[in-house]
């Protein structure tokens, strides 16, 4: 079967200025890491004996813990600051959605189905205490007895100290301009670069319908440039024949990478913490995707929401 795999580089501040009543303040290195990884498999059934309804997912069996992890939360809290990578993965009979959650707020959310299980992996730049934890969105997934190998997993690992350059101030409520006029954009119809309605990769993605533009989508640079700073949400779609691969880039570095095939188009959603005048686009890495007639729906859009 098909895997889909999306990868999220999620920037966030990790250690440095913060912003505390209208002061700036440095914020203290964190001592040295002596966290590795925890692993935990077989989500706990909620519905009868094999399925898992929406919902925080709640795993069984803990394989793994140097730190971190609580069997009584089913949440990871950050024992030191810096970048960590996140796997999971869940097989269904059906439809369903998974998100990955830091601090209540959602950092990426994935779509899978019953010919595209789940198989994620996901950078994460977190701060000490950072709470992290899965949630299905909707759909079911399928645990299967215990005398069989489990469908699912999360695993996390330290991967190294953040990098202090991507630090940024925040108010409170994770928004730095609170007077920020713009709410969203939303470009569809990818511009052929192969006949009439292919676009081959290595290309960046242009596009030739602006449904909605309320500031910062240039159709010229087909680069969205962040016209506040704070919490954007983006989402972005397409389709194909083949294997294919689509980046998220911001300032010219991978954020996301998200993997389809003809049985699985790419449906994906992730939240960014943007600083003014930072540009975001959309890259083919590999393969070939297709977009529709004229007289028919689009099958490649990119959208973007002031949150």
């Amino acid at each position: 079967m098909k895997m889909m795999r999306v990868v999220l580089v999620a920037l966030v501040a990790v250690l440095g200025w913060q912003q505390v009543a209208g002061q700036q303040v440095a914020a203290q290195d964190s001592p040295q890491c002596t966290f590795g990884s925890f692993y935990v498999e077989r989500a706990k059934p909620n519905s009868g004996s094999d399925t898992i309804t929406p919902g925080k997912i709640e795993f069984l069996n803990v394989e793994n813990n140097d730190g971190g992890w609580s069997p009584t939360t089913n949440e990871f809290t950050a024992p030191c600051s810096g970048i960590f990578t996140f796997s999971f993965a869940a097989k269904s009979s059906e439809r369903f959605g998974i998100q990955l959650i830091k601090n209540q707020e959602v950092q990426v959310t994935v779509h899978g189905n019953r010919l595209d299980p789940l198989q994620e992996s996901i950078n994460i730049n977190l701060e000490m205490g950072d709470r992290i934890y899965l949630y299905l969105l909707y759909g079911i997934i399928i645990e299967p007895l215990f005398n069989e190998i489990p469908n699912t997993y999360f695993r996390g690992e330290f991967s190294g100290v953040g990098n202090h350059s991507n630090v940024r101030l925040v108010s409170s409520n994770g928004n730095i301009n609170n007077n920020c006029t713009f709410g969203s954009f939303s470009v569809e119809r990818a511009k052929p670069n192969s006949g009439p309605n292919s676009i081959i990769g290595p290309s960046n993605i242009e596009f030739l319908n602006v449904e909605n533009n309320d500031g910062g989508w240039s159709p010229t640079t087909n680069e969205f440039t962040a016209p506040c700073s704070g919490i954007f949400t983006f989402s972005f779609a397409a389709k194909s024949s083949e294997r294919f691969g689509i980046q998220l880039l911001k300032n010219n570095r991978i954020q996301v990478i998200a993997y389809g095939s003809y049985l699985k188009p790419v449906n994906v959603s992730a939240n960014l913490n943007l600083i003014i005048g930072d540009t975001l686009y959309l890259y083919l890495d590999n393969g070939i995707i297709y977009e529709t007639t004229d007289n028919e729906a689009p099958n490649t859009y990119f959208k973007g929401v002031w949150e």
